[in-house]
């Protein structure tokens, strides 16, 4: 997915531009440079803590699911923490231009 939480949680956590664009083929160029035990990208097995610590909410919806059309979804970029959600993959290629330009 592209999704690195353990970056988000660690107490090295790099900040990488919203515009940013990585030059190599993977998009991993700032995520390899980034220095901490918590880089599970450079780093063999568990970082040396916890990543995540999920909320009743959370457990709720794993255990009862929503029934939805939604297949995709893409980070709104907006500073909400918000996702904006597809059923189509048109319509997320759209979020995509919309949120991720």
């Amino acid at each position: 997915m592209g999704s690195n939480q353990v970056e988000v949680v660690s107490p090295e956590r790099p900040v990488i531009p919203n515009d940013h664009q990585d030059t190599d083929a993977l998009g991993l160029g700032l995520h390899l440079a980034f220095e901490s035990a918590y880089n599970t990208y450079t780093k063999r097995g568990l970082p040396p803590g916890p990543i995540a610590n999920p909320g009743i909410e959370s457990i709720t919806a794993v255990i009862r699911p929503r029934q939805t059309a939604y297949l995709y979804f893409v980070a709104r970029n907006d500073g909400s923490g918000g996702h904006a959600f597809a059923e189509t993959f048109d319509e997320h290629e759209r979020n995509v231009a919309r949120y991720q330009p």
